[in-house]
């Protein structure tokens, strides 16, 4: 897509191509780009002019040694859906305020998993999200890792969770 990223060019690393465009989502007329890692926003696109219209941050709650880091963005149910890896967290975003309206800690489900990551510290796996009505679906990046009880079993794990705000 033609789009001219030059009002949100600083916010790119050049000396990691893997920091930028973790994740996009769309919605009311608008694209939502992640901005991973070395400078974490969330850039804002009018999609019927192909312009930067913004940018913005989402925090978590709770600090990370590792930072903030954006992994995906899901639009459901007119709002925006931020995964923070590093949090082990998934933020509902108000779109038009960019307030953070509800935060979901999958931290146990990720343990569960019993992903071995060779790291003294728990680091975050999950990399793809999707969230409807009633669930929030996390998909892991394990890097080719087993799991604990299955060491050979390298696969990818989706995993479905209810969202908290449905009983």
């Amino acid at each position: 897509m033609p789009i001219d990223w030059s009002p949100v060019q600083r916010f790119f690393n050049g000396l990691d191509p893997n920091a930028s465009f973790e994740g996009i989502a769309i919605g009311h007329g608008k694209l939502y780009v992640a901005n991973e890692r070395t400078a974490p926003v969330i850039i804002v696109v009018d999609l019927e002019t192909l312009k930067v219209t913004g940018h913005f941050e989402a925090y978590p709650q709770a600090g990370s040694f590792f930072g903030t880091h954006y992994s995906d963005l899901c639009w459901s149910v007119g709002r925006l859906w931020v995964l923070c890896r590093q949090h082990r967290v998934v933020l509902e975003i108000d779109p038009e305020t960019r307030q953070v309206l509800a935060e979901f800690d999958y931290r146990a489900v990720e343990d569960a998993l019993g992903y071995k990551t060779g790291l003294p510290i728990s680091v975050g796996l999950m990399e793809g999200l999707a969230v409807d009505r009633d669930s929030i679906w996390l998909l892991t990046d394990n890097n080719g890792m087993g799991r604990g009880g299955a060491a050979r079993d390298i696969r990818p794990t989706l995993v479905r969770c209810r969202r908290p705000d449905r009983k």
